[in-house]
């Protein structure tokens, strides 16, 4: 009983139902925002492939959503953070309409970092978590600012150290200080920034046309980043699950699960493919799938064998004669091998600082490696990318970091499943098609180091509790 004559339990039961009516509050708020922009934003979606937005709509986007951003992380964090970053692939989306300034984005990126990093409390997490490689990265943004000075400070140029900014930002500082309830806000954005566009995606490709054509090609839309919205898709599902310290995945994060893996089958993409079999590794170690997986993959095959007209047979023949197959199945990477080969070329021209950041696309053009548009092509390739503009020199930095990275972990123990897995995932996308130093390549690493942090703490709760249990 306490003083007043009200029982303990019925305050402590108080505040935590104040505390789940708190945190359901902010995420229908966050949910709803994201949901919001898309609605907002739908007509401005690349419809076709040549479909682009005058400059008026592009600026008057840019400028409305910029400030609004910015101003939810400054003035309410726990919900605007999570609200920037779940709608990441909505803006992605709304650069290749070009119904947003591309280079804009990367600049309003950083900006948010930086607003986060002021708004969020500093959080005593040295002593129990070691993120490593923080030097080498600096050393690597450094090379590049001198580099981009150098360079005449053009916009080209200086993409790239804004890009390594914003990752360096929400890599070292926003993974230490957010919190538990605000990394979960953060996942379910994300999800919903994800899921939105693979549903709108799908729908206006049409399933008419499933396997003749790679899911977003007839919309102009690079299909390889709707294969990395449905990796992010299963990343946040996963991730929520351990949250919970869940053993067992639900009914409904499988049917997620299955969902964004066939998106990933579709879209053609082949490094997606490849991030989904580190995804399965992770699920494998940490889940109990066994049955899910023996169950799902016998309801798939009966019903290939009885709700298809030609059978398994006749069916898996039209699989492989498609273009969707033939795309997963070849190991030729048409003018990514061109790019490879001018981007070691430049870095034996210029060993040490290379051409400079931003640089590529020029020479890339003057090789005659165009888009439709007549623009030069930028290297997919981050380390041969980076060998190019930064040299040998750069290429080291980066190398070095990377490594380096690789043994982050909580304090006490030797590495870290989740960085390491999570690294390997954000590395295969970077070595494929460039999506690595930036604030959306960011991801991979933020949710590695957040979720090694909380996942260890309540390993620890756990065995202290075993071994000092609470009296009856």
């Amino acid at each position: 009983m306490t003083g007043e004559g009200v029982p303990v339990w019925v305050g402590v039961a108080s505040r935590r139902i104040t505390a789940v009516l708190k945190s359901t509050r902010s995420l229908q708020i966050t949910v709803g925002l994201v949901l919001g922009f898309f609605l907002a934003t739908y007509f401005l979606l690349p419809k076709n492939l040549y479909e682009v937005q005058g400059e008026s709509v592009r600026w008057i986007v840019s400028m409305v959503f910029f400030s609004v951003g910015i101003l939810m992380v400054l003035h309410f964090p726990l919900v605007g953070l999570p609200f920037v970053i779940g709608v990441a692939p909505i803006l992605l989306m709304l650069r290749t309409g070009g119904a947003v300034y591309g280079n804009g984005v990367e600049l309003f990126y950083l900006v948010a970092a930086f607003a986060a990093w002021y708004k969020l409390p500093r959080r005593n997490c040295g002593r129990k978590l070691r993120i490593r490689g923080r030097l080498w990265l600096f050393l690597f943004l450094a090379l590049c600012i001198v580099l981009a000075i150098f360079a005449g400070m053009g916009r080209s140029a200086m993409i790239l150290p804004v890009q390594c900014a914003s990752f360096y930002v929400v890599v070292y500082v926003i993974s230490t200080r957010i919190s538990l309830e605000g990394f979960r806000l953060t996942l379910y954005a994300l999800l919903t920034g994800c899921a939105t566009m693979l549903a709108w995606v799908a729908s206006s490709s049409g399933f008419s046309r499933v396997l003749e054509t790679r899911l977003g090609d007839d919309l102009g839309v690079n299909s390889n980043l709707i294969g990395q919205f449905a990796i992010y898709l299963i990343c946040s599902i996963l991730l929520l699950l351990m949250l919970r310290q869940d053993k067992r995945i639900g009914a409904f994060p499988l049917l997620g699960l299955l969902t964004a893996a066939t998106v990933i089958i579709l879209s053609g993409s082949r490094v997606a493919l490849v991030q989904l079999g580190i995804l399965f590794l992770v699920t494998f170690i940490r889940f109990r799938v066994i049955r899910l997986l023996t169950l799902t993959v016998s309801v798939a095959v009966v019903t290939i064998i009885f709700a298809v007209d030609r059978g398994i047979m006749g069916e898996a023949a039209s699989i492989m004669e498609s273009p969707v197959y033939g795309h997963l199945s070849s190991f030729a990477f048409g003018s990514r091998e061109d790019l490879n080969d001018l981007a070691w070329q430049l870095a034996a021209e210029s060993p040490i600082f290379g051409v400079g950041p931003g640089n590529f696309i020029r020479y890339s053009q003057a090789r005659g490696l165009q888009n439709e548009s007549g623009e030069g092509l930028y290297q997919h390739n981050a380390i041969a990318g980076t060998a190019a503009e930064l040299g040998f020199v750069g290429l080291a930095l980066f190398l070095m970091w990377f490594l380096t990275f690789l043994g982050s972990s909580a304090a006490g123990r030797s590495y870290s499943l989740f960085i390491v897995a999570f690294s390997a995932l954000a590395m295969a996308e970077g070595v494929s098609h460039g999506l690595f130093l930036s604030f959306f390549g960011s991801l991979p690493f933020l949710m590695a180091v957040v979720v090694e942090r909380f996942v260890y703490q309540q390993k620890l709760v756990i065995r202290a509790c075993a071994f000092h249990p609470v009296p009856a």
